[in-house]
């Protein structure tokens, strides 16, 4: 079978389609009904925009600490109920899953209580607070037989899919180094949930979870070592910045940077950028972190020509893609892109060889 050919979007309809246009695509009678967890500010991007888009899903109800601030968000974002509290969300019967979009240090708890409740949970990154805390959970959902989906969205993306090809390929030979960046100025205040060690906050916690997804996709092993763990330190147990380096088994080596503390008279930083040197060339990729926005995929093969590529496909953003996925494992579905437990726990155990190198323990 030929694979499908787009005309794809160019940036502009790209970006009034997921900023400007509203949609309200009509549902099917058997929608996949979803509740949320607290009115997250990323709960509009994530979940609610790529929903309305879709006739497969629908947002049916959300619940907050405050039920007045339930019912605002509710209105605002034309939410059919709301909940007097998370507990009551999951004993409805007529939700089928759960989006958790609360701070990281709630993952455990309240994932844990949805899926006793019989829910599938697609759970905002990273996944918890420590490895331990996703092995139990990613049992208990097996045990129950429930879709458990960490929302490592850029993942799902055609231009990461693209990236993955090239890799496999040969192309630029066998990866020696990964070299990445997430840094952003400081647009949160020290009393903000990202600084806070008791909701399992500190930068890597936050950007770490990506650079280091990124990392052991591209190497396609698990590190099994941290070289160094660099942070700059805010407050107890806090980095507001990360300098990391992990040793994978086949050699290859990851340099990845996270920040809250960055310039902002460098804007030109604040793009997540990646460079990855092979033994045969290396991939440059910018903005691989939102690439529905706009990205460029350079590959540079020794001895060869550059050539950028850019994937859009239908032009989707991140989260409509990971959405269709979730949509797709829990209709029996195979989807195009998957974030296994296996990877999720990787991930997070990744993230606790850092913390514990760098002197400030993994969070609990």
């Amino acid at each position: 079978m030929e694979e499908k050919k787009y005309e794809e979007p160019g940036f502009f309809t790209r970006i009034y389609r997921e900023f400007v246009k509203k949609d309200a695509t009509p549902k099917e009678e058997k929608a996949i009904r979803i509740g949320i967890l607290g009115a997250a500010n990323i709960a509009p991007f994530a979940l609610i925009k790529p929903a309305s888009q879709m006739n497969n899903v629908t947002i049916v109800s959300v619940a907050a600490r405050d039920p007045k601030k339930a019912e605002e968000f509710a209105r605002k974002h034309e939410i059919p109920n709301t909940h007097p509290d998370y507990q009551s969300l999951l004993q409805d019967p007529n939700i089928d899953a759960i989006y958790n979009p609360l701070p990281n240090g709630l993952h455990f708890e309240w994932t844990k209580r949805a899926l006793e409740a019989g829910k599938h949970v697609l759970l905002e990154k990273p996944s918890c607070s420590n490895a331990d805390q996703t092995r139990e959970l990613v049992k208990l959902a097996k045990e129950k037989n429930l879709v458990l989906l960490e929302a490592c969205h850029y993942k799902h993306h055609p231009a990461l899919q693209r990236l993955t090809e090239v890799l496999r390929s040969g192309e630029i030979g066998k990866v020696q180094n990964v070299e990445l960046n997430m840094t952003f100025p400081k647009f949160f205040p020290d009393t903000d949930i990202r600084f806070d060690y008791g909701l399992g906050g500190g930068s890597f916690m936050d950007e770490g979870c990506y650079v280091t997804s990124f990392s052991r996709l591209v190497v396609g092993e698990e590190p099994t070592s941290v070289l160094k763990a660099e942070p700059t330190v805010l407050k107890p147990n806090i980095d507001i910045e990360m300098k990391a380096t992990y040793k994978f088994p086949g050699g290859a080596t990851a340099d990845v940077h996270t920040a809250f503390n960055s310039s902002w008279m460098n804007p030109n930083g604040w793009i997540p950028r990646a460079v990855i040197t092979g033994d045969k060339g290396k991939i440059e990729f910018t903005n691989w972190l939102v690439p529905h926005a706009y990205h460029s995929l350079t590959v540079t093969p020794e001895g060869k020509s550059s050539r950028t590529e850019k994937v859009y496909k239908e032009g989707w953003s991140t989260y409509r893609y990971q959405l269709e996925a979730f949509a797709d494992k829990l209709s029996g579905k195979e989807p195009k892109s998957w974030i296994s437990a296996e990877d999720s726990i990787g991930n997070i155990a990744s993230i606790d060889m850092v913390y514990e190198k760098s002197g400030l323990g993994r969070r609990e």
